[in-house]
């Protein structure tokens, strides 16, 4: 049951407390989650080099997440999961300067663009062929002669 209203006023406010930047890739291969990791480390660690060079703050808080290895449940998580080829990096940051902000995703831009799922690999394409066919095949694949 609801209580009756108290002689003071109840408030809930928010207030602006620097900036945030949330980026979000998939890993894809044979150690997803540890490649995942380590370039989320690498990506932060770059920045931090970065900001002491234009002596910008730290950033005041990194939460670094491996989704599809249940990261989030730590040592509870089943072991197996470490061994997808596919892992997707959550990586947010805390900054109070836009500037540092704009750093990240500057860093953070290559590992989303050519890092992630976009290994390619060309082979050759064989097609089984019968002497029963009359001539070779064509290229639209139907059987010339």
């Amino acid at each position: 049951r609801a209580r009756p209203p108290t002689p003071t006023l109840k408030v809930c406010a928010t207030y602006q407390d620097g900036f945030r930047s949330t980026a979000m890739y998939t890993m894809v291969g044979r150690a997803a989650a540890v490649k995942a990791q380590r370039s989320g480390d690498a990506i932060v660690q770059r920045c931090r080099n970065l900001f002491r060079k234009q002596q910008l703050p730290d950033f005041r808080r990194v939460d670094l997440k491996l989704l599809g290895v249940e990261h989030l449940y730590g040592p509870n998580a089943e072991p197996a999961l470490m061994h997808s080829r596919e892992v997707t990096l959550r990586l947010d940051v805390h900054h109070d300067s836009q500037k540092a902000l704009a750093i990240f995703g500057r860093e953070i831009a290559p590992a989303g663009t050519a890092m992630a799922a976009k290994h390619t690999r060309n082979s050759t394409c064989r097609i089984p062929w019968t002497n029963r066919m009359k001539g070779p095949p064509v290229a639209d694949g139907s059987v010339g002669g």
